[in-house]
């Protein structure tokens, strides 16, 4: 590139991004902006700002370590750190009768939380025998199904209306 198409701003924006070091510019506006330098005096400004930031960047180097006196100070002043566990035998327990305690209470008095319906399914089947006489309970020898009529009849409970006499009096099969 021509030394004549730098320009102030540009020579400042190129010390800015890559800093004071030539060669750390880019290649092909390097002689440009090297030459720009030694011509202008705000851009010799410039470049002498910028190294004297790189100059301090390059003393960075980390902390000293504490020393011990400073160490120990400053842990004398620190608060002491809980155990974090109970010295207490009982609080396991009184944790576990504690659990116990609202289970029950939601598990027995929870269902008192919750309204009742009037009417509707839950209500028929409240309301419903258990087992009318002649109705047939079991089948296939004593196993826990339940006959076809019969589950059918549990269903039409549960889900549509109550039983009628005349489903009480199948014919059992």
């Amino acid at each position: 590139m021509n030394d004549t198409r730098i320009t102030l701003a540009r020579f400042t924006a190129l010390v800015e991004a890559y800093g004071a070091e030539e060669a750390r510019w880019p290649a092909d506006e390097r002689a440009a902006a090297t030459a720009f330098a030694q011509r202008d005096e705000q851009a010799a400004s410039v470049l002498a700002e910028a190294r004297a930031l790189d100059d301090l960047l390059a003393l960075d180097r980390p902390a000293p370590a504490p020393s011990d006196l400073l160490r120990a100070r400053i842990l004398a002043k620190a608060p002491k750190a809980a155990s974090g566990r109970s010295n207490s035998t009982w609080a396991p327990y009184a944790a576990l009768a504690a659990c116990a305690v609202f289970g029950a209470f939601i598990g027995i008095g929870g269902g008192l939380l919750v309204p009742v319906q009037s009417s509707g399914a839950a209500r028929i089947v409240a309301e419903a025998p258990l087992a009318p006489s002649g109705a047939p309970e079991v089948i296939n020898g004593g196993d826990s199904a339940l006959d076809a009529d019969a589950a059918d009849l549990m269903i039409e409970i549960a889900f549509g209306g109550g039983p009628s006499d005349a489903d009480w009096q199948g014919d059992g099969g």
